[in-house]
């Protein structure tokens, strides 16, 4: 009976020292881990460079719906270049150390950025979306709406609303650390109702919105809409009309992008499938690594 206690001690004490699901990964996974945040990391960087660099060099496209581009390309941005400060290092510290190497203040911090900009990566696709939407189906109010002024007011909402999000999750965070995706986020399992309330508010709700404003803008393009027929009565705006339809094309791919890469995430996170005794935990584990790394590579 002793013998079993203390076999059962040491089991429970190796469970709670070991946390990390990762620990007995092979060295190969491993590389290709870093190779691919490499990748994504340098994509990501030049590539949002270059549309920052486009929209305010080119004063053509200097129009008030390209604000929002403007600072989804910047939120991107920061979140490429928190995955090149931060990620990349402290990601492959801890698959070498098998734990989380950051002390706790800095994980918070790390978490709490980390989680800002995408949720501002998130709902600045959503204005972009709302801004076409407005700018084709209600274009007598466009103007008025979505003035300069208007604008700058809506950005810096969106960057407000994404902080006021977030800040509960730095004192309720009860490890900020997720072994599972080995990054600095918040504790999904802390604090269930508060995780639920994120994932609608920050992927599901701006999900149904954008869904919502581009079937509206299919809808009113195959009807001719009223927008579509304004412009056509002049043959100085054939070329705008071009514009717009490319661009409504160029956003629905990173609409499709965005479902495909932070969908999974999101349902993932709600239905906590970490309790799923049908599946092996390192199974479980994998899918939750893929899904995670995929919702940052939207970015």
């Amino acid at each position: 009976m002793e013998t079993d206690a203390l076999d059962l001690t040491n089991i429970s004490d190796s469970t709670t020292l070991n946390p990390n699901p990762w620990s007995t990964r092979p060295l190969a996974q491993q590389i290709v881990e870093m190779i691919y945040l490499v990748i994504v990391m340098t994509v990501g960087s030049i590539g949002n460079m270059l549309v920052v660099a486009a929209i305010v060099i080119r004063k053509k496209v200097h129009v008030y719906g390209n604000i929002f581009i403007i600072n989804l390309a910047v939120a991107d941005l920061m979140i490429n270049t928190q995955v090149v400060m931060v990620l990349v290092p402290s990601v492959l510290s801890n698959v070498i150390a098998n734990e989380n190497t950051l002390p706790d203040i800095p994980c918070r911090i790390i978490g709490f950025m980390m989680s800002v900009t995408c949720s501002c990566s998130i709902h600045n696709l959503t204005a972009v979306s709302v801004n076409r939407y407005w700018a084709v189906v209600r274009s007598s109010s466009y103007s008025r709406v979505f003035s300069n002024r208007n604008t700058v007011i809506f950005v810096i909402a969106i960057w407000l609303w994404s902080i006021i999000l977030f800040v509960p999750s730095i004192p309720l965070t009860g490890k900020p650390y997720d072994p599972k995706i080995m990054e600095c986020l918040w504790d999904d399992q802390f604090s269930r109702l508060y995780t639920v309330v994120l994932v609608v508010v920050v992927i599901m709700f701006p999900l149904i919105t954008i869904c919502v404003c581009y079937w509206k803008l299919y809808k009113n393009v195959r009807k001719g809409g009223v927008w579509f027929k304004k412009q056509q009565e002049s043959t100085r705006v054939r070329q705008p009309i071009k514009r717009e339809i490319r661009l409504l094309k160029t956003l629905a791919v990173a609409i499709l992008a965005y479902v495909i890469c932070w969908l999974p995430y999101g349902m993932c996170i709600i239905i906590d499938p970490i309790n799923i005794p049908a599946l092996p935990n390192f199974i479980l584990n994998f899918v939750l690594q893929i899904f995670g790394w995929m919702a940052f590579t939207n970015s």
